[in-house]
């Protein structure tokens, strides 16, 4: 993440976890639309616009989505993802790889 200040060739900040949890909870306060990536090993990237839900106090990001979807497909063949979010205006951009699951709930 860029710090307010910085010059162009200083604009990645590692956070500790608590940190990057709050640096996650500000950016996605602010878009909460990002690029999610899926099946990363094949090219193209499988990406589609995502709105995240919630982002929980551990970090971890909450999407809705249909229950049979190309991405939940994806997601059962391999889990690791990319999110890619963006706010332009503060000149801030993330990129988050992880790991995915499909959570049925109805509640």
């Amino acid at each position: 993440m860029k710090k307010q200040g910085e010059n162009q060739g200083d604009k990645v900040q590692n956070l500790s976890s608590h940190e990057a949890i709050e640096k996650l909870k500000e950016l996605i306060k602010h878009n909460s639309i990002c690029m999610f990536a899926t099946r990363l090993s094949d090219t193209p990237l499988e990406t589609r616009p995502m709105s995240v839900a919630q982002v929980d106090e551990e970090g971890n990001l909450w999407f809705l989505s249909g229950k049979s979807t190309k991405k939940n497909e994806d997601i059962a063949i391999d889990p690791h993802v990319q999110l890619f979010f963006s706010n332009v205006s503060d000149q801030e951009y993330l990129s988050v790889y992880g790991m995915a699951s499909v959570v049925n709930s109805k509640s």
